[in-house]
């Protein structure tokens, strides 16, 4: 195991290349909070690493060794059948089933996510940490492409409405070099806020709603699809042309976005529905 010094905290886990989709592969680092006290922690994470080696095929998932504190116990495995109970990755805003690979290893998909050092942390409520607290720093994308800068002009003019502080975010956009400023990462938090501005008016399930779902799908938002199925949003809505989102995802091959958009619950659905897709 690799380990050094990264800001202030400690590698936890190995370096492997990472690949996502087409055009976004890297190394995957994953750190630990050097001050976050272990022994606090209902699940213990021993080792944490990224690579491709889901169950033998090519998909990008975390692999995490620990297990729950002796007292804690009861939440890992039911006592009569033996049976263990779901537990849940968090990685950001997005949430994924863990598998058990064996009594202390546990596996998950993992997805794209924001550029940068994102959350990461065990838990069986889907909301709650249990184990310790860590970051996992994902890639940026390098360039974007004439469509991704048209897809995240359109995404601006939904989620602002009045003229000049649109053309204003529009311009910081273009500025972006996803290296010091990410357009991914700006448009995060006008999202967030339109969102939340959304459902506190009771208009949150209109017409531009379902607009600005379509387009964080075309540009492979998985985290922004996570916090739309967390707001309870459908997925399954159509456009003017007949399509859903997940049409959109899979369209632009935005692998990630298209298993989040299916409804994925578990391996077996992904290989069998969204891989059609993107075939």
């Amino acid at each position: 195991m690799e380990n050094r010094d990264y800001e202030g905290m400690k590698t936890d886990g190995t370096f492997n290349v990472v690949v996502f989709e087409k055009g976004i592969e890297s190394l995957i680092p994953v750190y630990e909070y050097a001050n976050h006290n272990e022994q606090n922690t209902v699940f213990g994470i021993v080792e944490a690493y990224c690579g491709n080696l889901h169950r033998g095929t090519k998909d990008p998932v975390i692999t995490v060794t620990g297990n729950f504190r002796k007292s804690y116990s009861h939440l890992g495995t039911d006592p009569v059948s033996g049976k263990k109970y779901p537990i849940y990755f968090v990685v950001g805003d997005i949430i994924v089933p863990a598998e058990p690979v064996n009594e202390y290893q546990y596996q998950a998909l993992l997805l794209p996510n924001l550029p940068g050092g994102v959350d990461f942390f065990v838990s069986v409520n889907r909301m709650a940490p249990v184990s310790q607290i860590m970051k996992l720093k994902f890639p940026s994308k390098s360039s974007r492409s004439g469509i991704q800068l048209k897809l995240e002009r359109k995404l601006a003019s939904v989620l602002v409405t009045n003229e000049n502080d649109c053309q204003a975010l529009i311009k910081k956009l273009k500025k972006c070099d996803n290296i010091d400023t990410h357009s991914e990462i700006i448009l995060r938090e006008y999202l967030k806020e339109w969102i939340f501005e959304g459902c506190r008016r009771g208009n949150a399930t209109n017409k531009k709603t379902h607009a600005v779902i379509h387009l964080c799908a075309s540009l492979g938002y998985a985290w922004a699809i996570a916090i739309f199925k967390r707001f309870a949003f459908s997925l399954d809505t159509k456009d003017e042309t007949g399509w859903t989102p997940l049409h959109w995802a899979a369209y632009y091959g935005r692998k990630g976005a298209a298993i989040v958009t299916s409804n994925w619950r578990g391996k077996s659905k992904f290989s069998n529905s969204t891989n059609s897709y993107l075939s």
